[in-house]
């Protein structure tokens, strides 16, 4: 009720400001009462928009924070555990698969 009060004055203050000066207008009632309204409703109304948008962005960048770190955690697990459980093993095999042929060449008077 208020915003729609607010917004008929502002409505004649634009339609009035054409014709009237900027002497007259400052003197007028409504511009008096237009500025009261702003300054009592619809300015602590836009202030609270305007908080609530802030936290709600800093909410969601502290999640999406939250996330990136958990994902980067289980992203090294996955390495860490490829290594040893993969790559480890492989390694191993490939090794005494050399060191095994390394002491067959030797016992056969190759080297």
């Amino acid at each position: 009720m208020v915003l729609a009060y607010y917004l008929k004055l502002l409505r004649q203050m634009s339609i009035g400001e054409a014709s009237g000066s900027s002497k007259a207008m400052l003197s007028d009632t409504g511009f008096n009462e237009m500025h009261l309204l702003q300054r009592e409703f619809v300015s602590p109304f836009m202030r609270k928009i305007v908080e609530t948008l802030v936290d709600m962005e800093r909410s969601s960048s502290r999640k999406m924070l939250v996330v990136r770190l958990v994902l980067l955690i289980v992203f090294i697990l996955v390495i860490v555990f490829c290594f040893l459980f993969l790559w480890r093993p492989f390694i191993n095999g490939v090794n005494s698969s050399v060191t095994g042929n390394e002491m067959k060449g030797r016992l056969s008077g190759r080297s």
